[in-house]
């Protein structure tokens, strides 16, 4: 659970042979899980754990749109680890890290609908040519 990356994913459950006349389920979850899935909080918990950059940036998109808010920390969190799969930022213009970073979460996730509402380039220019 600790390369889950939000505090609402981190719950497990599974099953525990154990005494054989009486196998159980067995479960453990976050501290924070439940008070975060009952006020649709989306808290970023900074996993230790090799993954595709952009993959958490993704899954705040998917949560938002289930209608969960998200802290501004967190976000913030997220975004840098976005950033941070990114080489030689330093001392390239704004919009050409728009749009390394907009390949970047195609990449990670190719089957994302371009054609999506929330997918929609935000004004003319600032897609990636598609």
């Amino acid at each position: 659970m600790q390369s889950f990356d939000f505090t609402i994913a981190r719950a497990a459950i599974w099953w525990e042979e154990g005494d054989v006349i009486m196998p159980h389920w067995c479960s453990t979850c976050d501290e924070r899980f439940y008070p975060d899935l009952a006020a649709r909080r989306l808290v970023y918990c900074s996993p230790v754990r090799i993954e595709e950059a952009g993959g958490s940036m993704l899954r705040v998109l998917k949560f938002y749109s289930r209608g969960f808010r998200i802290p501004i920390d967190s976000l913030a969190a997220v975004m840098a680890r976005t950033v941070s799969g990114v080489n030689h930022l330093e001392n390239m213009p704004e919009h050409e890290v728009a749009m390394v970073i907009t390949g970047l979460l195609r990449e990670v996730d190719p089957l994302i609908d371009p054609d999506h509402i929330s997918h929609l380039a935000s004004h003319k220019g600032s897609d990636d040519g598609r």
